[in-house]
């Protein structure tokens, strides 16, 4: 356990011997083929754990650790804070923390998948996020849409007119954000079937949609066509906030 202060404020970081040795395997080295599936990660944090107290939690897909029956990599928690204030600074430290845990400076992060706050981008000045791509959790774009004034129904056809849908299959099918041009995008949002509103909120939005959510940002994050969420990492948080009431 780490602590630091500032100005009445505290910051209390952990990170296990096994949450340390788990981070450092999973990240990318600075020389390493782009195409690794190595240094993927989701950030969240969480505002009601106890009061006036912030649970921050860092999590990395191990490359070391799948599930067994699907193989598909586990995302392991490697680092939790518990801070005073959710801010900026506070999202600093905790990047600066994880410096010094890895404390290898060949070693970076490939993608971080978090929610579209904006004291992450603290977070990623630290060094070894120095290449990292950000990407959006696509549920919170839902989230917002519904807090910017949408119906549900307006925001479920703009969902799947930006992200197409799952067929009989289990292939991704349509979608704008799953073509790669710019001009195919904007093309597929015109022929897409949603309310003047709901397009509105989206083409205000495209740059950053494509940006942080795109099929050619998918795959520079190494997860591939897959529609991104910070849903695990959230779970981990729900499973700290489960442990606490029942104590």
């Amino acid at each position: 356990m780490c602590e630091r202060t500032w100005h009445g404020s505290e910051h209390y970081f952990l990170s296990s011997n096994c949450m340390k040795q788990i981070l450092r395997s999973s990240l990318v080295r600075h020389s390493d083929n782009s195409d690794s599936d190595h240094g993927i990660a989701q950030l969240d944090v969480t505002f009601s754990l106890a009061q006036g107290y912030y649970v921050s939690v860092f999590g990395m897909e191990s490359r070391d650790i799948r599930y067994r029956c699907s193989g598909k990599h586990v995302l392991a928690p490697v680092a939790i804070m518990v801070s005073t204030h959710h801010n900026g600074r506070a999202m600093r430290y905790f990047g600066e923390f994880l410096d010094e845990v890895i404390d290898d400076k060949s070693l970076r992060l490939r993608s971080l998948t978090c929610d579209g706050e904006s004291s992450f981008n603290q977070f990623l000045k630290a060094e070894f996020c120095s290449e990292a791509k950000r990407i959006d959790c696509s549920l919170h774009i839902k989230e917002n849409m519904l807090q910017g004034g949408l119906t549900r129904k307006e925001a479920a056809q703009a969902m799947q007119a930006l992200f197409g849908s799952i067929d009989e299959y289990g292939l991704l099918c349509g979608g704008a954000l799953n073509k790669s041009e710019e001009e195919d995008i904007r093309k597929s949002l015109d022929d897409a079937t949603i309310t003047d509103k709901a397009f509105d909120w989206v083409m205000e939005r495209l740059p950053r949609l494509i940006c942080r959510l795109g099929m050619s940002a998918r795959i520079d994050a190494g997860l591939g066509i897959s529609i991104p969420t910070s849903n695990r990492i959230e779970n981990v948080n729900s499973q700290l906030k489960s442990f606490r009431e029942r104590r």
